[in-house]
Parts: structure tokens; sequence; C-alpha cells
């Protein structure tokens, strides 16, 4: 059986999932990022793709800053290296390597999704 998972169901659905902690402007932007992967979601030409909220809270994680990302992927050295950078630049900084090991989502609320890796 098949159902058609409009972008506030999407919404609803990740915001309400008690082990994770999206934000709506997060779920959105995922959204949109999944959509423009697979094409519209809700026409995939008869293809489809499975939404499961645990696969998702698996595989994609929001961030309040590319910094708090940094802290759980990156290591003691890269943190160091971060250390001495104004909070903007280690922000670019951050972004710019997380974004070299996976991909991410900056959200307009000023949080990451990073692709798990």
């Amino acid at each position: 059986m098949y159902s058609i998972v409009t972008s506030d169901d999407f919404c609803r659905a990740l915001t309400s999932d008690k082990y994770a902690n999206w934000t709506r402007e997060g779920a959105e932007a995922l959204y949109d990022y999944l959509e423009e992967w697979y094409g519209p979601i809700d026409h995939l030409n008869n293809h489809g793709i499975e939404f499961d909220v645990v696969g998702i809270r698996c595989e994609f994680h929001e961030y309040d800053s590319a910094i708090e990302a940094l802290k759980e992927y990156g290591t003691e050295t890269d943190m160091k290296a971060i250390g001495s950078l104004s909070p903007e630049v280690a922000e670019v900084v951050a972004l710019r390597w997380l974004g070299e090991q996976t991909n991410i989502i900056e959200v307009d609320n000023g949080h990451v999704i990073v692709h798990r890796f």
C-alpha cells in the first residue's frame, strides 16, 4: 500500500518524533533536499521511496550549528584548529570540513543537517 506524503505530513512526523530534535525549518529543508535528490516526492513516476521516520533519524541529524556537528564527527585536532578562530570563521571552517566528508544541508534558522557518516 502506498500513500502520498506531503511536505506538511513529512514535517509533522519528524517534529513529533520524540527521539529526535527536528525543528520545523530543519524538517522542511530535509524534505526539499530529498525531493531534489529523488524528484518530486508526490509524483515519483511509479517509483517510490519509503517514508521511514526511524530510518531518517538514523541517517540524518539536525545540529544547532556546524561547530556542534564537528564536535561529534571531528577529531580533537579539528576542534583545536578552530578553537582560536572567531565564531563566524569557525562555523565556515566547520561547514567546509563537514561538506568534504558528507552531504550537509544548511537550514534557514542557522542549523545544519548532516547526512551521518
